[in-house]
This record gives structure tokens, sequence and C-alpha cells, in this order.
């Protein structure tokens, strides 16, 4: 009620404003060099060097209502606004240098090295060298080899607390779903607390590329590019290993909330009540874990599906160095123009297909295929039709994103069963999460040379993303989205 003193008493009393300050200061210096730098085969080589100097400052300070603390549980004051306190700094200098050379009219060469130093977790080199070949003028066949890395964000690095989910994998370590999943190998997600880790090492990754380039005709294009990617110390919690090692490290379990300062896991607190054969608690050194869950069992006659250790809420995870991965694909991308009395008409296509994304399981050696599973689709592409002329253009595309198979490992039993009631799962139990085609349709009008105005609609059938039962949201915010058909209109002027 507007103007009711009493009731924006209520609504003051209710209400929170929280804050976040934040600061992200830059600092860089950079020199470069290039031009020809010799003949070869009385062919010109050219080349590239250059140093650089950077320093990063980075300070998120959210005001107390929106952070996980130990003196709130970790739970956030206002619903639904958790933010993370990150402090960190960080100073690097580098060093590359790049050549061209020409071996002959056909052959190119191109070798390039660049060197990176961090005060925060050393320095490391990353070398590339590419090749191409072009038997003919509208051919070129090309590949290349290089190194790569990425630093820590300064937030991996320097954040306090992270309110996220974290999974931690049975079929990965037998000892971890003996505990925690009755012998099973299911994945179980739960609340966490990420926290940063100042000696995280830089993911490295190495590259190879193959392929060709082909142009018939000036009006048409194709590529073609097989291609490949080795990860290795991918940085990510690992909830499992660190279940792993709270079987023998009595440091990192906690019954009830973790306490600040530490890390490891938060148990029930009715675990607390129960010893192991010795007389230890969960929380004493040398406690044995399989005696404590099987006098657990038998005090307090859990329901038959529950015959585990019972976990609380928000463990406090730190970022490792987890393990490797594997990604393969190729790359095709295709458009012809046709050049028409009123004005061009170009066709394009631009697609991926997946080959191979293999990782190992956190806690483990063990690899697991991603290709087709929950948000990894094995295909993505977008298909244009573009008409331009002088004053306007007009543009109309298809995105598509093929079937890939739902998270449903996480859910209940009687979720599950309430699925296949309704027929939602396959012969195998699995539910397939069906493929993804959305319209798009975009205008432009030039009225003159400063002038612009452009009309945009997409989703234009209004198209619902494809039903999940493995989110709570209820769809896949990464491969679709559940905005619907959306209208844009802009007007640019050039001065």
């Amino acid at each position: 009620v507007q103007g009711d003193a009493a009731n924006d008493a209520v609504l003051a009393t209710a209400q929170a404003r929280p804050t976040r300050s934040g600061e992200s200061t830059v600092y860089g210096w950079d020199a470069n060099f290039n031009g020809e730098l010799f003949t070869f085969n009385d062919l010109p080589a050219y080349a590239s060097f250059g140093v650089e100097a950077r320093r990063e400052e980075l300070t998120d300070i959210p005001s107390l209502d929106s952070q996980a603390r130990p003196e709130n549980g970790y739970l956030v004051d206002v619903f639904g606004f958790g933010s993370s306190l990150s402090a960190a700094d960080r100073t690097q200098y580098a060093a590359f240098a790049e050549i061209s050379v020409s071996l002959t009219d056909q052959v190119e060469l191109q070798a390039a090295g660049r060197y990176d130093h961090y005060d925060d977790f050393g320095g490391t080199f990353n070398p590339k060298i590419g090749l191409s070949y072009r038997p003919t003028d509208s051919l070129v066949l090309r590949g290349s080899w290089s190194t790569s890395f990425r630093a820590p964000s300064l937030t991996q690095a320097g954040v306090k607390l992270r309110t996220t989910q974290s999974t931690f994998d049975c079929g990965a370590n037998q000892a971890v779903s003996d505990l925690y999943c009755m012998g099973q190998g299911t994945e179980v997600n739960v609340n966490s607390l990420e926290l940063g880790n100042k000696n995280l090492k830089a993911e490295e990754s190495e590259a190879i590329s193959v392929g060709f380039a082909w142009s018939p005709s000036a009006d048409t294009n194709l590529t073609l590019d097989y291609w490949q990617f080795d990860h290795e110390e991918v940085i990510d919690t690992n909830m499992t290993a660190v279940l792993d090692r709270a079987i023998t490290d009595a440091s990192l379990r906690h019954c009830g909330i973790v306490p600040e300062g530490e890390q490891g896991i938060s148990y029930d607190n009715e675990l607390c009540d129960v010893s192991d054969n010795s007389g230890l608690s969960i929380e004493q050194d040398g406690a044995n874990l399989n005696e404590i869950l099987d006098n657990y069992i038998t005090e307090f006659d859990p329901r038959d599906d529950e015959l585990f250790l019972p976990l609380f809420r928000d463990h406090i995870i730190p970022l490792e160095n987890t393990g490797t991965q594997t990604l393969a694909g190729i790359d095709i991308k295709f458009d012809h123009r046709f050049r028409l009395s009123g004005g061009d008409l170009t066709f394009a296509f631009d697609g991926t297909h997946y080959l191979e994304f293999e990782r190992n399981k956190p806690g483990s050696d063990a690899i697991e295929k991603l290709v087709g599973t929950y948000r990894y689709p094995e295909n993505i592409g977008r298909m244009s039709i573009d008409w331009e002329a002088q004053s306007y253009y007009l543009n109309l595309g298809a995105n598509y994103t093929s079937s890939y198979e739902d998270d449903i490992e996480g859910l209940r039993g009687r979720e599950i069963a309430e699925l296949e009631s309704l027929g939602k799962l396959d012969s195998q139990s699995k539910h397939q999460v069906d493929d993804w085609l959305v319209w798009d349709l975009s205008a432009g009008y030039y009225v003159n040379k400063a002038l612009t105005l452009r009309a945009r609609i997409d989703n234009i059938f209004d198209k619902e993303p494809p039903q999940l039962y493995g989110s709570s949201r209820g769809f896949d915010s990464i491969n679709h989205n559940a905005y619907g058909a959306r209208y844009t209109f802009s007007v640019s002027y050039r001065f």
C-alpha cells in the first residue's frame, strides 16, 4: 500500500540492499619491432619481435549480507545473491619472436616462440611451427603444431570462498563409493564452497591442426580443418580426491559446518554421536570410517536407500590442477556468393563436429568420454542466407545443436520411476535431450552514409528449449536459452 507508514516500515525491515565494491587495475607496457629480416631464395623473410610487462591487481568485496561466512553458517543472508570475496595481484613479463619464411614460391614456413614469467607460479616457454603449401592459386594445404598455457585467473588464485556446487564420482573411487554411494558408481552433486589456491600451476596445452582452404572462384570458399588439443593440469575442484584423502586425514573431517580457516568435508551432526569399534569419532585421528558407517546404520536405522555416511553442506573444496583432457574435431566452412542485378545473394555454412572429448575423472585415472553426453553435443552449426543490396540487407539464419544424453544419474529412484511411467526414458533408462534448431532474421537500411537502421528477431518461431531433467532449471543454459522470440531495433549514426 503506497503511502502507508506501517507498510513502509515492514518493507524496510524485510528489504536488503547488498552492495559490491570491486576494482581491477591493469598496467601494461610493450614494445614491438617488425619488418623484413632477410631474403631466402630471393624471397623476403619477415619477422616480429616484442617484449611486454604487465601488472594486475584485483579486489572484489561484497557486503557482508551477500558473503558466505562462518558467522552465518555459510548461508548467505540475501537469498540468491551469494558473492565471493577476492583479492590478488600479479606481475608478468614476456618476450616473443615470430618469423615467416617463403621456402619456395609455393611453401611458406612460420615459426614462433614466446616466454612468459609470472611472479606467482614461474615461467613457461611455448613454441609454434606452421607450414603451408599452395599447389595451385586456388588451393592451400596447411598444418601447425604449438603449445600454449593458461595462467590461473586472479580470482582462482585469490578467491576466499565462492558458493557453488561440486560433484564427486563414486565410479572413480571404490573406497569413496563404499562410504558415500552404497558401493554404486553414481555421481553426486552437493553444495560447496570453492576455495582459491595460490599454488595453482598453469594449465598447459599441445595443439595440432591440418586442413585446407579452397577457393575455386572469387565467389566460392571452402575450408576444412582437423584439430586436436591435449590439455594438462586442468584447474577444477576435485571433491572425489578430497573425500578419498579424508578417509585417512582427520583434518579434512568436520562435524557440521567447516570451521573458519579450514577446508574439507562437512558431516551431518548425527554422525558425530557415533564412534568406531575403538571409540574414535569421525573427527579423531585413526578413526575407521567403515566401522563408523556400520555403527551409524545400526544406531540410526536409515532408509534402505540412505545406507551411507550422511553429509551436511557447504564443504570447502580447494581448486587444484586435477588432470588431463583431450579434444578433437573437424571445422567446416563454406560460402558462395551469387552476383545478381539487384544485389548479392550469399549462402554460408559453418559447423563443428566433435570427434573426441575425453578427460580423466577427478580423483582417478579412469577416462570418461564426453561427446554426446550432458552439455556436450556432437554437432553444432549455423546456416545463413544473406541478401545485400546497395541501400539495405536481409539475413535469414538457422542455428543447430544436436541431441545428447541428459544427466539424470543424480535423481532419486522415485524420480527415475516417474520419468519411466511418463515414457520419457529409452530402453536403457536414459533420457535423450532433443536437438534444437532456431531461426533468426535481421535487416538493415542505410539511410545515408552516416545513418543506419537495424532490426532483428531471434528465435522467430518462439521455440522453447529442449526439456532436461538433470538440471534444476529444466533446460541447458549453456547450449540453449529460454528467452523465446526476441525483437531488437537499433539506430547508429556515424559522425
